[in-house]
């Protein structure tokens, strides 16, 4: 598969064969939403799970903490992906300074070749400014939201969904099938607040819990709006967090 590159985003990760501490750019024929990606906590599995489709492809190029490049990470699907690449021929100029990746990567090999110019932010470590542990007032009117959905109290979700979101809320309960064993679908039965950050009007929450398979772990956003918070997104996976993305 070849794509013209159109948006790259860089962010601090665990690379290389020893996964030390270093940046991964994402890659893509399309454009990155940088603002949006930073107020996440697992930004990689954000981009593969809610950017990549059928006409949206990413790859990774992966550098040491000084910026030398290591490798690249591709899967464009069956027989066509990489674990982690170094063609035979490779040169790069990029290296990390103030904050920014900037240079060019060379690369050929077998059947396969890439050159990509970057220059481009390095994402903040963390998606904002860490806050109480439980997420304070965020934290509340989160734990309301999971409550309200486990309770069927369709007057109190209505009232933590964001005011735009609320007709899109109301046609789907209209529209049916169920729309609580829905939004309660792959969501853990009981769940903790672990760590917490703010950014702006953005809360982000990161969170575990027990499901029905077991473990989950998470995390969550909500937006202030007319001086209280209400829910934006959240995304759950079955089992513990990622060891190199441990809060």
């Amino acid at each position: 598969m070849a794509f013209e590159v159109a948006g790259a985003y860089a962010f601090p990760a665990r690379v290389g064969i020893g996964d030390e501490p270093g940046t991964r750019v994402a890659i893509s024929n399309a454009v990155f939403q940088a603002e949006f990606v930073d107020r996440l906590w697992l930004r990689e599995r954000a981009i593969n799970r809610d950017f990549v489709d059928e006409e949206t492809a990413v790859a990774y190029l992966e550098f040491d903490a000084g910026g030398a490049f290591l490798g690249a990470t591709w899967y464009f699907g069956p027989g066509t992906g990489c674990g982690f690449c170094r063609e035979s021929e490779t040169a790069s100029t990029v290296a990390l300074r103030g904050g920014r990746l900037a240079g060019r990567v060379t690369a050929r090999g077998a059947g396969r070749s890439y050159e990509v110019e970057l220059d481009l932010p390095l994402a903040p470590e963390l998606p904002g400014r860490e806050i109480a542990r439980d997420g304070g007032e965020a934290g509340r009117a989160y734990l309301a939201w999971h409550a309200a959905i486990a309770g069927r109290d369709w007057p109190a979700l209505l009232a933590l969904v964001e005011p735009e979101e609320r007709p899109r809320y109301e046609a789907a309960r209209a529209a049916g099938p169920d729309l609580f064993a829905r939004l309660g679908e792959g969501r853990p039965r009981a769940v903790r607040i672990v760590r917490a950050f703010a950014h702006a009007d953005w809360a982000i929450l990161l969170l575990e819990g027990d499901g029905d398979a077991g473990r989950m772990h998470g995390e969550a956003r909500l937006r202030r709006l007319g001086g209280a918070y209400r829910f934006h997104d959240d995304l759950f996976d079955p089992g513990d967090w990622p060891a190199e993305r441990r809060p």
